[in-house]
């Protein structure tokens, strides 16, 4: 995507047999139209049709501005002492 793209948090619902999956995610704001079902890549780089858009947030961030979570996990875990090595006894 280029840096110019606009993106806006979204729920996502996605019915599978007998479980229903919900996610949080920023997304594109040209596929952020609640109803719309969309077609979403795996950590396994597989797509998964099916997500429904389920609400759409108001706020509008450039790819610059989104939070990068990798770096929000190691900031808590060095304020919080969660990095540490456990010692078993």
């Amino acid at each position: 995507m280029s840096r110019n793209t606009a993106y806006v948090q979204c729920t996502l619902v996605h019915v599978a047999a007998e479980s229903t999956f919900r996610i949080t995610s920023w997304i594109p704001k040209r596929f952020a139209h609640v109803g719309k079902c969309l077609r979403l890549r795996q950590d396994d780089r597989q797509w998964q049709d099916g997500w429904l858009v389920q609400s759409v947030g108001t706020t509008v961030l450039t790819e610059n501005e989104l939070p990068d979570s990798h770096k929000a996990v190691r900031s808590h875990r060095r304020s919080t002492g969660d990095s540490l090595s456990r010692k078993c006894k």
